[in-house]
């Protein structure tokens, strides 16, 4: 892409693990590689990453910075590395480089080729360690079709007029205190956030596999494809874009091609493909793929969610005021919010409720009657509720489970940190293969992690050090004594 533009090959950080393949490491340098540590805290070696990016900024050069701190495994947008991205605008912010020019970028893929490990790890497996052999064995995927790779590249961003917007002149750049250059690191964080969700477009894979996890029990060719021409026009009326004008029709065969591995078919029938125990990665997959198109139908997602959870006879009969479904949205709102990084997806206030209620009631998802929300069976077979409610139950249900466990700590129980992770999973297994949870990718590490960071900042769990064992996961004191307390959260 670069060389076809013109364009100088840019600098770009690496994980420091990269170095310790022999001959890669010495390819990846040469080709402008250059090897960060992660959550480094050392000052000396802080203040020598800051120097070199400033250097490289004197130089005018083009350094290339993944927004993610580790590689993404669940599909969606995450937090950025604040970390690096604060090193890379540091001769800025010194006075050293009066503009630094961001432009965001994205690449999404049909197929990804780490789909042989991403699924052992979001359930607590080592990650498979990188090197020179792992490398040369990946000459076996020449000629495996991966489909398509989606580039797109943003606006520019110049940081000098964006801290300009921000009421701050270029004289004073240099006199902001460290909490005010977080402020605009954030800012410029989220604005980043904005510009690749709007630059990431749907590959064929993500519908499919949405529909498939909506069917789990198998669904026939011709409803598949009733379906996945339903999903191509709900993501249309959103203003979706898509990797290819072809994909709106529904390109079937290509997309189950690539996701062949996971799905089997009986007859005309299709179904992921799980054995119990065995095939639990495919699930994981399919969500991994369904994942990057969650974030499209958020707000009607949580507003679908809380409606049907008043019961299916209830909102067919008598339907729930708007008023009731709101309190429980605002509650979901909160919740998610640590799982989808983009604010403009997000429900701001009641207003923004009621021009979603009637967007939704434009799509035959719902209807309004004066202050009532109701709901009645779609005379076309696709339920649209249902679709919605089906992409969203996943995360409801991790943070479910792991309140469970966090039950399970009442009065005096603790456990380390290290051990926290699989220990909610291993519960979380346990309850799917009861049938008690409903979706396997309910269990993956990455939603956990975020689940407990929500409870942490309600502060209904709390981290403490304990003698013998470090640092531990345990109940707050105040829900130590007070069970009843603990039982209203629950509920």
């Amino acid at each position: 892409i670069f060389f076809a533009n013109e364009m100088d090959q840019p600098f770009f950080s690496t994980p420091i693990q990269y170095m310790e393949i022999k001959l890669l490491n010495r390819i990846f340098r040469h080709c402008g590689s250059f090897y960060v540590r992660e959550d480094e805290q050392n000052i000396l070696y802080k203040a020598i990453l800051r120097e070199y990016f400033s250097l490289l900024m004197s130089d005018k050069k083009t350094i290339s910075v993944s927004m993610e701190e580790t590689r993404e495994k669940s599909g969606m947008q995450v937090k950025a590395n604040i970390n690096v991205l604060e090193s890379v605008l540091s001769s800025f912010f010194e006075g050293k480089t009066r503009d630094i020019d961001i432009i965001p970028m994205t690449i999404n893929y049909d197929r990804i080729l780490e789909g042989e490990t991403f699924p052992y790890e979001l359930v607590g497996e080592q990650k498979v360690k990188e090197s020179l052999s792992r490398f040369v064995a990946s000459a076996r995927y020449i000629g495996t079709p991966f489909g398509k790779a989606c580039v797109n590249f943003g606006s520019k961003i110049s940081l000098k007029e964006y801290v300009e917007n921000m009421g701050i002149q270029q004289h004073q750049v240099i006199n902001l205190s460290d909490v005010e250059q977080n402020e605009v690191i954030k800012s410029l964080t989220r604005t980043i956030h904005e510009c690749n969700s709007e630059l990431s477009v749907i590959m064929s894979t993500a519908p499919l596999a949405s529909v498939l996890l909506q069917n789990r029990k198998g669904i026939s060719q011709e409803n598949l494809s009733k379906s996945l021409e339903y999903v191509y026009e709900e993501l249309s009326a959103r203003n979706a874009v898509f990797a290819e004008k072809s994909t709106l029709n529904g390109d079937l065969s290509s997309s189950m091609t690539l996701l062949g591995e996971f799905v089997k078919k009986k007859r005309d029938v299709f179904e992921p493909m799980v054995s119990p125990k065995v095939d639990y990665k495919n699930i994981l997959m399919l969500a991994y793929y369904k994942n990057s198109l969650v974030h499209i139908f958020l707000k009607e997602m949580i507003i679908g969610v809380s409606f049907l959870g008043f019961g299916k006879d209830t909102i067919k009969l008598s339907g729930v005021s708007k008023e009731r479904v709101w309190n429980k949205v605002q509650f979901l709102s909160e919740m998610l919010d640590g799982v989808f990084v983009q604010d403009s997806i997000k429900i701001t206030d009641y207003d923004d409720f009621e021009k979603t209620l009637k967007f939704m009631e434009e799509r035959k998802i719902l209807y309004l009657e004066d202050d009532l929300m109701k709901y009645e069976t779609p005379h076309n077979g696709q339920n649209g509720l249902l679709f919605l409610c089906s992409l969203i139950w996943p995360f409801i249900d991790t943070f479910w489970l792991t309140m469970v466990y966090i039950y399970t700590l009442f009065p005096e129980n603790h456990v380390t940190k290290e051990k926290v992770l699989s220990k909610i999973q291993w519960f979380a297994e346990s309850l799917y293969e009861d049938n008690i949870v409903l979706h396997y990718e309910s269990c993956s590490f990455d939603i956990i992690t975020k689940a407990l960071e929500y409870f942490k900042s309600k502060g209904i769990i709390i981290i403490e050090e304990r003698e013998g064992e470090g640092l531990c996961y345990c109940l707050d004191p105040v829900y130590r004594v007070d069970e009843e307390s603990l039982q209203n959260i629950f509920e």
